[in-house]
Parts: C-alpha cells; sequence; structure tokens
C-alpha cells in the first residue's frame, strides 16, 4: 500500500445563484471549492465586476474564502446576488 492516499472526493452540490433582476443561474461545485470560483464564474457570465457584487445565504454574507462544507449547504441551496451598494446620502447644496 502507497503512503500517498487519495483524499477521499467531496461531494457535489447543486446551487442556484439568484440576481435582483430574477435571472437564475445554476451551478455545481463540489462541497469544499472555495467560493470565489463560483463567484467568478457567475460574474463572469453575467458580465460584472466581481467588487460590485455581494452574496448572501438566508442572510449571512458568503465570502469567496467560504466553502459550501462550511457553511453547511446542502443539494439546492440558493444564493442572493446583490449589488453593492456604494455611497448613499444626499449631497449637501
Amino acid at each position: 500500500m502507497s503512503k500517498r492516499s487519495r483524499p477521499s472526493e467531496m461531494p457535489s452540490i447543486n446551487l442556484k445563484v439568484k440576481s435582483q433582476d430574477g435571472q437564475d443561474l445554476y451551478f455545481k461545485i463540489r462541497s469544499d471549492t472555495k467560493f470565489i470560483k463560483l463567484f467568478t464564474a457567475y460574474c463572469d457570465n453575467r458580465q460584472l465586476e466581481y467588487r460590485t457584487i455581494q452574496f448572501f445565504h438566508e442572510g449571512q454574507r458568503i465570502l469567496g474564502s467560504h466553502t459550501p462544507a462550511g457553511l453547511n449547504l446542502e443539494d439546492n441551496d440558493e444564493i442572493e446576488a446583490m449589488t453593492h451598494a456604494l455611497g448613499g446620502g444626499c449631497s449637501g447644496i
């Protein structure tokens, strides 16, 4: 038996990314894959700048360093993609 053992492969799950404009995209991702990979694929597909979008699951922000397994996400869970609001308020006149 070899010293190098192959780690058991994590299962893949299907996730729906729901945008503010109602356009949903579906992704299949391994449970141990960092979300940065899904986020950049989503932004590339939608022709968006990554830094202008924030992602949430059940109201909790998801960071690119998180994984589906780390957040206990399950098959067919939904992620919301929201445009990051910059600034705000009124300018003094």
